[in-house]
C-alpha cells in the first residue's frame, strides 16, 4: 500500500511537470491562477478514482499474464494506455461528449496521464529482490 501511495505521488508530479511542458511547448501558454488549481485538484481526483480501482488492478493483471514483471516496457506501455481513462472520466465529469475526447484540453490530459501512467508502470514493475518470470529460472 505504501509503495502505491508513494508511486502515485510521483507519478502525479510527473504528470503535472509533463502538462506544464506541453502546455508551453503546443500553445506557447504557462499553468498558472484558476487553471492551475483546476488541473491540480481535478488530476488529483483522478488519479485518486483510477489508480487503485483500475491501473493497479490492470497493473496485477498483466504481471499475473506475464508470470511475472517482464518486460518492463509492457508495464510501461499498459500504463500510459490507461490514461484514457482518468482523462475520459474528467471530461465527461463537465457533461462532455464523446467529441470532446479529441479537443486540445483531452490532448494535454492524455499527455498527463500518459506521464502518469508510465510512471505507475514503472514503479509497478520494479522488481522486488530478484523476482523474475517464471520462463527466466530455466
Amino acid at each position: 500500500m505504501l509503495r502505491l501511495l508513494i508511486a502515485s505521488a510521483f507519478a502525479w508530479l510527473a504528470g503535472l511537470g509533463t502538462y506544464a511542458f506541453a502546455l508551453r511547448v503546443l500553445w506557447g501558454e504557462s499553468l498558472r491562477g484558476g487553471d492551475a488549481m483546476a488541473v491540480l485538484a481535478w488530476s488529483a481526483v483522478a488519479l485518486l478514482l483510477t489508480v487503485g480501482f483500475v491501473c493497479w488492478p490492470a497493473l496485477s493483471g498483466l504481471r499475473w499474464l506475464l508470470g511475472g514483471y517482464r518486460p518492463v516496457l509492457a508495464f510501461i506501455a499498459t500504463g500510459s494506455l490507461l490514461g484514457v481513462v482518468p482523462t475520459s472520466w474528467i471530461i465527461f465529469s463537465f457533461g462532455g461528449r464523446m467529441r470532446d475526447l479529441l479537443s486540445p484540453e483531452a490532448v494535454l490530459f492524455y499527455i498527463m496521464f500518459a506521464a502518469v501512467g508510465a510512471v505507475l508502470g514503472f514503479a509497478f514493475s520494479f522488481r522486488r529482490g530478484r523476482d523474475t518470470n517464471s520462463r527466466d529460472k530455466a
